[in-house]
C-alpha cells in the first residue's frame, strides 16, 4: 500500500540564536539563505525525480511559503518560515528527507562519503555557513509528512560549519611533501619522463 502523506507536507526553516534571538536578521541574509535552500531542493530533487523515473525532472515541488493565522509568513521566537509542497509530493518528501539526512550527518560529524544527493547539499550549506557566521545563527530544517508523527529534523550550527571547513581543507602528501588546498591539476613537466 502506498505511503500516505499529509495533503501538503510542511517544511519548516528556523533561524535560531545570534541575531535571530533578537527577532532581527538582515533581509538580504534571510533571502540568500532561502535561495540556497531552494536551489538545494531543486538540485537534489532533479536527481530524486530521475532515479524514480520522472521523465521531465525539474526539481520543482511547488514549494510555497505558508502564512500563519495572522497572515505573516515569518513567525517570532527565533525567525521561522514554513513552506508547503504542492506538486510531486512523494518525490518532494524524499528530496527533503535526503537533504535533512545529509545536513544531520554534517552536524553530527558522521560524514564518511558523499553521494550524488549529498554533493549539492554540501555546496549550498557551505554558502549558507558564511551568512550564518556573520549573524551567529543556527539553521534548523524540519519536515512534517504525517499527522501525529515525529518530524524529521536537522540542525546546522557552528559544529556543522566546522565539519564543512575540515572537509574542504584538502590535504595530499606526495613523496613526503604535504600539499594543502583544492588540487585542480597535478602535472610533472620533467624532461626525464619523456
Amino acid at each position: 500500500m502506498p505511503e500516505r502523506f499529509l495533503d501538503n507536507p510542511i517544511f519548516t526553516i528556523v533561524f535560531k540564536r545570534g541575531k535571530a534571538d533578537k527577532h532581527r536578521l538582515p533581509l538580504a541574509h534571510v533571502i540568500a539563505t532561502l535561495n540556497e535552500i531552494e536551489k538545494m531542493i531543486r538540485e537534489v530533487g532533479i536527481q530524486v525525480q530521475r532515479s524514480n523515473g520522472v521523465e521531465n525532472a525539474n526539481g520543482d515541488f511547488g514549494v510555497d511559503l505558508v502564512a500563519g493565522e495572522s497572515g505573516i509568513a515569518f513567525n517570532g521566537g527565533s525567525i521561522t518560515a514554513e513552506a508547503a509542497m504542492t506538486v510531486d509530493i512523494r518525490n518532494g518528501v524524499e528530496t527533503l528527507g535526503r537533504i535533512i539526512d545529509v545536513t544531520d550527518s554534517i552536524e553530527k560529524k558522521r560524514v564518511y562519503s558523499v553521494d550524488q544527493y549529498g554533493e549539492p547539499v554540501f555546496r549550498r550549506l557551505a554558502k549558507v555557513s558564511g551568512i550564518q557566521e556573520q549573524d551567529k545563527t543556527e539553521l534548523q530544517l524540519r519536515l512534517v509528512t504525517k499527522k501525529k508523527q515525529k518530524p524529521k529534523l536537522a540542525s546546522f550550527s557552528e559544529r556543522g560549519m566546522q565539519t564543512l571547513r575540515e572537509l574542504s581543507a584538502a590535504e595530499l602528501a606526495v613523496e613526503s611533501v604535504a600539499l594543502y588546498g583544492k588540487l585542480r591539476r597535478l602535472t610533472d613537466f620533467s624532461k626525464e619522463d619523456e
